[in-house]
């Protein structure tokens, strides 16, 4: 009887075995004699390269050049990413990168059976994490390759992704990226048959200043428009577009607006005869270019998120409304589009007319005083107290102190609002719910709190009112804007105050656990938030960041989301010994944690 061995199994069989293996096993299988690797170049191998990630780099690069030539088994590919650039800078180098490149795909389009890919892909190999200029380099050399290699080699792609994957990761393409492409490359015979493109943008950064002011004129970011709008008619048969826009906190100018509007362009410029399926995220537009839009095409499914509706609201970063038609989803009611509070009817506790500061003494209501002392709080009952604060609130600290205001008709106003009080002998607590992109800042010592509500519109979305509403007021500078007392450095600044910083500010991106916690919507202005607190009025103050998930106020949320409460007891921890505590949503903060490190200041986790 013949000696059974794998290579004289059928070929069924050995699908069967190889079922069993990863895909390194596989490979050393292939390896082990002529037969077995005929029997197993099928099935599940050719599966696993069917899509594959390339690294461009120069082994992986003559890997590709390599693998793609007749007979072999990068001729199965379908589907390809291409991430990063590692290509050192070198000219000769460079260009012996692109060679590589352009080999691969000249190979694909002439030894495959489909002569061409079904998907192409680009990303960055990792989240950039540097500076804007330096992600914006990164971007612009693996576009400028690719695409150059795809003109050279005029291979087919049927659904091109240029970093739309990575959105809302900053990563995106300088829109000025496009124009320079356009002059030196011809793409018509790639994207001919092409039927889905992902696109995702951003401004020209080059050269900007240490004010993050870009020199990019009027007419030079009205070529970048139009020369998108060539770019998307290249594409004559698409039935799916995916557009996205990552925002900078730039300074405002003509040519940045320009450059944001560029769906306008495109709305009024590019016909899509074959389009079904749009998806736009973080767009700004007009309503006049949706509607030309909507109305040239026939669509069978359109997604938008934090469409933007109207005139730009300068320099936001960020989150907008779904459903709504133009204000990012924090502002005040004075808004046509607000998500802004309505008047609660609290009684204001304490009143001074002299420097708005509350002290004990001031005139009020006065709440007795039992035997009260601050618990250890688990997570689920930190969640469900705070969930009640507003409508059941905890009758022994009373209603809370108001930081946002409201006129006459109780509707809320554009103000920014503070509170600031000396501790005493009088219980209280101060806060706000419903929060959807407003910021939150709390300054507590052992003699006196300062809290403050920042409107994220007005006054987070444009360079002057950030300065007037928010800098100027929290130091009592002029000209400054606002409601209540600004901060008094006095009542922080003693040796053993054990000063603390807490701030609550609304996070870039709102996907629940992906989007980084230590990433601020607006992060320049941030950056300089935590500067006037902790370097220029309270030099060295331990500072905590909860930069949180913000959620539009038609959103069902956890009930405990939005909420941000501080509370004094003066019996907190036993007869004639106040205590304080704060909650951020379900993040809870006390006099008897140890003060926030250092790297609290970027972010504190999520829970």
């Amino acid at each position: 009887m013949a000696t059974l061995t794998l290579n004289s199994l059928p070929m069924e069989l050995v699908e069967t075995v190889i079922n069993f293996l990863d895909f390194q096993d596989l490979c050393a299988l292939r390896l082990t004699a002529h037969g077995i690797s005929a029997k197993s170049s099928n099935g599940r191998f050719r599966q696993n390269l069917k899509s594959k990630k390339l690294h461009i780099a120069q082994a992986p690069l003559e890997d590709f050049a390599h693998f793609t030539q007749p007979g072999q088994v990068g001729c199965v590919l379908q589907h390809l990413t291409l991430s990063d650039f590692g290509v050192a800078n070198e000219s000769d180098k460079c260009l012996e990168a692109a060679k590589l490149l352009v080999q691969g795909m000249e190979n694909l389009r002439q030894n495959t059976s489909h002569g061409g890919l079904v998907s192409l892909s680009l990303s960055l190999h990792e989240p950039i994490d540097s500076e804007l200029e330096e992600a914006e380099h990164a971007t612009a050399k693996l576009f400028d390759l690719v695409m150059l290699a795809l003109g050279n080699s005029k291979l087919p792609v049927q659904i091109v992704d240029i970093f739309a994957k990575c959105f809302p990761i900053r990563c995106a393409l300088a829109c000025g990226e496009i124009m320079a492409l356009m002059e030196k490359a011809d793409l018509s015979s790639t994207f001919r048959e092409c039927k889905e493109l992902c696109l995702s943008l951003s401004h020209w950064l080059r050269d900007i200043d240490e004010h993050y002011e870009s020199p990019l004129s009027f007419d030079q970011a009205r070529d970048h428009t139009r020369l998108i709008c060539d770019f998307v008619n290249m594409f004559p048969v698409l039935e799916e577009l995916h557009l996205a826009w990552v925002y900078y906190d730039l300074a405002y100018t003509d040519a940045i607006q320009e450059e944001e509007h560029f769906f306008n362009r495109i709305a009024n410029s590019c016909p899509f005869p074959l389009l079904k399926k749009c998806t736009f995220d973080n767009i700004r537009t007009t309503e006049a270019a949706l509607l030309q839009f909507l109305k040239n095409v026939q669509l069978a499914s359109l997604s938008m998120e934090r469409v933007y509706l109207g005139g730009r609201d300068p320099d936001c970063a960020g989150s907008f409304d779904a459903s709504s038609s133009c204000e990012p989803i924090c502002s005040p009611s004075s808004f046509h589009c607000s998500k802004g509070l309505r008047s609660r009817s609290y009684q204001d506790w304490f009143h001074n007319a002299t420097d708005g500061n509350k002290t004990e003494s001031d005139s009020g209501p006065k709440l007795f005083l039992g035997k009260r002392a601050f618990k250890t709080l688990t997570l689920a009952e930190v969640k469900k107290y705070v969930a009640n604060s507003y409508e059941q609130p905890d009758p022994y600290f009373g209603q809370p102190l108001e930081i946002i205001q409201f006129d006459d008709d109780g509707e809320s106003t554009d103000d920014s609002g503070t509170q600031q009080v000396i501790f005493g002998s009088e219980p209280f607590q101060i806060g706000t719910d419903s929060l959807t992109g407003c910021t939150i800042v709390t300054v507590v010592s052992k003699r006196a709190v300062y809290m403050g509500h920042y409107w994220e519109n007005p006054s987070w979305g444009n360079v002057p009112k950030f300065t007037r509403n928010v800098l100027n007021f929290i130091a009592g500078r002029t000209p400054r804007s606002g409601v209540g007392p600004t901060l008094d450095p006095a009542l922080f600044n003693a040796p053993d105050d054990d000063t603390r910083i807490y701030l609550m500010h609304p996070r870039l991106g709102q996907k629940e656990h992906t989007s980084p916690y230590k990433s601020p919507r607006y992060r320049k202005k941030f950056q300089e938030l935590k500067n006037l607190l902790n370097t220029e009025l309270l030099p060295g103050a331990a500072t905590a960041s909860w930069l949180y998930i913000t959620a539009e106020m038609s959103r069902e949320v956890p009930a405990y989301r939005r909420h941000a409460i501080f509370q004094y007891d003066p019996v907190a921890h036993g007869r004639s010994k106040k205590g304080w505590r704060l909650f951020y949503e379900d993040h809870y903060f006390d006099d008897t944690n140890p003060p926030p490190g250092p790297e609290s200041a970027d972010g504190i986790p999520d829970l």
